[in-house]
């Protein structure tokens, strides 16, 4: 499918795996530019080693504004302008009970946008009527939906939160 994306740039956090490197291979497919962001270097070279055309690769740590003001200013010196913002950093930070976390840990998880994988795996093995698949999204799952997201097929959407779970979120209805 022809998203007619072709032309702009994307810039990707947590670009060195999963959800992040399955978007920039589905967004460079489409034939967008790529902004590539990590906080390893190496990992993230290795990352864009797997991607067609010649991504910029910038590190940065999301919870320093400097850094992100940088990763910006590197992205638009090289093409121009940032077209699309994948923001798929994550980190899982300290665990156990928010409310008895240090107010550090709780901010350090918020600032980046965690996902917990722990919390995932113990959604799916709990007793649910609608979690028939029994495992997560796949990255590249999540990644095409990103990419439709991000083009002008989804020029209508907006303030929608796009379940990619297989059904395993059923809406109660009154």
């Amino acid at each position: 499918m022809d998203l007619a994306i072709r032309g702009k740039t994307a810039l990707i956090t947590g670009a060195q795996g999963g959800i992040g490197l399955a978007t920039a291979k589905c967004l460079a497919a489409e034939g967008v530019s790529l902004v590539l962001s990590d906080m390893d270097a190496e990992l993230l070279s290795r990352a864009a080693d797997e991607i067609d055309g010649d991504p910029l690769c910038v590190v940065a740590d999301v919870t320093d504004q400097a850094e992100i003001d940088a990763l910006v200013r590197q992205g638009v010196e090289r093409f121009g302008a940032i077209d699309i913002v994948v923001h798929a950093a994550g980190v899982t930070g300290a665990k156990g009970d928010p409310l008895e976390l240090s107010d550090d840990d709780y901010e350090h998880a918020w600032q980046i946008d965690c996902t917990f994988e722990e919390a995932i795996e113990s959604f799916l093995e709990e007793e649910r009527p609608g979690i028939v698949a029994k495992r997560r999204g796949e990255a590249d799952e999540v990644a095409f939906v990103i990419a439709m997201l991000a083009s002008q097929h989804a020029s209508f959407v907006n303030g929608s939160n796009v379940r990619v779970d297989g059904g395993s979120v059923i809406s109660v209805q009154s």
